[in-house]
């Protein structure tokens, strides 16, 4: 019924459910979907890099970018095939510019051009085939990668906050 109102009517004659017929006034409920289809790259790019860095610690060799997508997106079931195909195609652009920037010589990105698959992953370096001595101190630099991914969706976060003073001034805080 929209974002302040849910009717549930007694038409369907559905054993085990009641009607109902609620309100709500108090604005969105808090997220729980992290991203859906339609999110930004940069909310994406928050998600592909824990993405690979499973990947290389189960010791994967090779995930597809539909893997992926069905990973982070928790409706990927009821999409539609080409709504499917545009995410995909997003992630695959966004997988490819970090296999040649912050995370180059972890994986890389392999393009493919067949009826089930448009690309995927090969996992080039894993810090978990390593000699034990060395795994931990290559997982805090696979963490650095990650990290340097992520730094410009921190700092555009950090420069559209406002202090607890401005957002008193924009009527943001409750009255004591």
């Amino acid at each position: 019924m929209g974002s302040q109102r849910v009717r549930l009517t007694t038409e369907g004659n559905v054993p085990g459910l009641t009607p109902f017929d609620e309100s709500h006034q108090a604005g969105l409920p808090p997220a729980r979907i992290p991203v859906d289809h339609q999110s930004s790259d940069e909310d994406l790019m928050e998600l592909l890099p824990p993405q690979i860095v499973a990947a290389q610690s189960a010791e994967e060799d090779i995930v597809s970018v539909e893997t992926i997508a069905e990973r982070i997106l928790p409706e990927w079931v009821v999409l539609a095939h080409g709504t499917r195909g545009a995410f995909v195609a997003r992630l695959a652009d966004l997988l490819r510019g970090l296999s040649a920037r912050e995370m180059r010589g972890q994986f890389r990105y392999e393009s493919l051009r067949q009826p089930h698959t448009r690309g995927r992953i090969v996992i080039e370096a894993t810090p978990a085939s390593r000699d034990p001595r060395g795994r931990t101190q290559a997982w805090q630099a696979q963490q650095r990668r990650a990290a340097s991914a992520l730094k410009r969706r921190q700092a555009q976060e950090a420069a559209g906050q406002l202090s607890l003073d401005e957002l008193a001034e924009q009527g943001g805080l409750a009255e004591e």
